[in-house]
C-alpha cells in the first residue's frame, strides 16, 4: 500500500471520526471532570472506532509483518509487541485540553491485556444492556460509552494511524521520513521517544490535481 491510498483509504475515515467527537466539544469539554459523562453520540462514535481501529490494526500488522494472518485483537497485540517494540509505549497529547497525556496502549506496554477502552467496544457492540465490570466499577455497559473511554478510543486509533503512515514512508522510496508531511489532527500528536523530533501540524488539506499527483498544504481547516 502507497501513502495516498493510506490518505484516502485509512486517513479520510479517521478524520470524519475525530469530526464527530470534535461535535459534542461544545456541549461538553474536554476534561477530566466530565471523563464518566456518557451519552448515545458516545456509544455510536464508540463502535465506529473500535471497528475503524480493528480493520487498521489488521492493516499494521501485514504491513510489519507480510505473513501476519491473525483476525483478533489478541493476534495484533502478539505481532506489534514483537515487532514494534515503541508502539505500546507511545502517549498521545490532547491539545484542547492542556496538553494532557493519554496511553491508550499502556496495557499491551504492561503485560498481555487489553485496553479498557476495547473492552468497552466490545460490550457496547455485544452486551449493552447488559450489568458489568470494567476497571473495578460495576454498571451497565451502556454506561461506559463515556467521554474517559471515547476519547482513549480515538487516540488508540489515532496512535495506530500514525505508525502505520511510518511504516509506509519507511518502505516507499518516493517518499522519506522528515520530508513527507505527517496528517495533521486536530485534537493530538504524539510524543515521547523519537516522536519528540518529529513536527506535528494541527491541519493538512490534502488534493490530487489533474495529472493524479498529491499535493498537501497546511493551514487551518473547518470540521
Amino acid at each position: 500500500m502507497k501513502t495516498l491510498d493510506f490518505l484516502t483509504g485509512y486517513w479520510k475515515q479517521y478524520i470524519e471520526l475525530e469530526k464527530e467527537f470534535a461535535e459534542t466539544i461544545p456541549y461538553l469539554e474536554i476534561s477530566t471532570i466530565n471523563n464518566e459523562a456518557f451519552s448515545r453520540k458516545y456509544a455510536k462514535l464508540m463502535l465506529q472506532i473500535g471497528s475503524e481501529c480493528d480493520i487498521t490494526l489488521k492493516k499494521f500488522c501485514k504491513e510489519i509483518d507480510m505473513s501476519f494472518n491473525g483476525r483478533s485483537i489478541d493476534k495484533y497485540r502478539i505481532c506489534i509487541k514483537k515487532e514494534c517494540h515503541d508502539f505500546p509505549l507511545t502517549s498521545v497529547s490532547i491539545e484542547l485540553d492542556h496538553n494532557r497525556l493519554l496511553r491508550p496502549w499502556d496495557e499491551w506496554a504492561k503485560g498481555d491485556s487489553n485496553p479498557s477502552w476495547w473492552t468497552v467496544y466490545n460490550k457496547n457492540k455485544h452486551q449493552r444492556t447488559d450489568l458489568g465490570k470494567i476497571d473495578n466499577i460495576q454498571k451497565m455497559y451502556s454506561e461506559f460509552a463515556n467521554q474517559k473511554y471515547t476519547i482513549n478510543a480515538l487516540a488508540g486509533l489515532y496512535v495506530v494511524e500514525i505508525f502505520l503512515y511510518r511504516e509506509l514512508i519507511k518502505s516507499d522510496p518516493q517518499d522519506g521520513l522528515g520530508e513527507t508531511p505527517l496528517p495533521g489532527s486536530r485534537l493530538f500528536h504524539l510524543t515521547g521517544g523519537a516522536w519528540d523530533n518529529v513536527t506535528f501540524y494541527r491541519d493538512t488539506f490534502i488534493e490530487i490535481d489533474n495529472s493524479g499527483h498529491l499535493r498537501i498544504s497546511y493551514g487551518e481547516f473547518s470540521y
